[in-house]
């Protein structure tokens, strides 16, 4: 089994498949408005585990070439070129890229460091670092974490909502929404880890204005 794999759905607050979420313990993660980005050192061919090692990189939907990947992930993938020694094999590095402070909707006063900011790291197939290991390698390799706002039982939504008053590790905006995932293991339709998303009305609101001009 490997952890190199395509990201899983990440339900709305609203969705059928995370009703029972928050009955137990989860952390709740800010959620930065950036593009997927994923990368680790993998045998060339992943079904041949005596292959030499090399980087691998991906957006949400598409494996790119280190060598050659879309603009909008090219200061990313520099950055994580400059790591790859550092990097664990076998390991997902995953998180939100930002090539610019206004990647998105939402106009940061910064990127974060090498342009991209970790939320999570896969040791194999849907295995997780834990928030303080996770922590720990991005600043063994020299890259962000997005921050870990709360741990333990949600109460409410209300509590859920109320996170979203804070301003991102970014700067210059409140924070997207959020991200929560349970501590205890549980696993959504697509066999993936649960995740839930909270995301702001004013950020909604931003999105759909630049989509629209865009």
């Amino acid at each position: 089994m490997s952890s190199w794999h395509s990201p899983q759905s990440i339900f709305s607050c609203s969705h059928r498949a995370v009703k029972d979420l928050l009955q137990g313990e989860a952390q709740v993660q800010e959620k930065v408005d950036g593009s997927f980005f994923a990368f680790g050192l993998y045998p060339e061919d992943l079904d041949d585990p005596s292959t030499p090692l090399s980087l691998k990189v991906r957006s949400k939907g598409a494996v790119m070439a280190p060598e050659a990947p879309e603009a909008m992930f090219k200061p990313a993938v520099l950055a994580v070129r400059e790591r790859q020694a550092l990097l664990t094999p076998g390991w997902m590095y995953r998180g939100e890229t930002l090539a610019k402070p206004h990647h998105g909707a939402l106009a940061y006063n910064r990127v974060p460091v090498g342009n991209v900011i970790l939320f999570d790291i896969l040791t194999d197939e849907e295995t997780y670092l834990g928030y303080g290991d996770l922590a720990a390698e991005a600043q063994r390799i020299g890259l962000e974490v997005v921050p870990q706002l709360h741990v333990g039982k949600v109460e409410s939504f209300e509590q859920l909502r109320s996170f979203l008053g804070i301003t991102s590790i970014l700067g210059g905006q409140l924070i997207e929404g959020v991200v929560v995932k349970p501590l205890v293991p549980c696993y959504g339709p697509d066999k993936k880890l649960l995740m839930m998303k909270l995301v702001s009305e004013a950020f909604k609101e931003v999105h759909s204005k630049a989509w629209k001009e865009s």
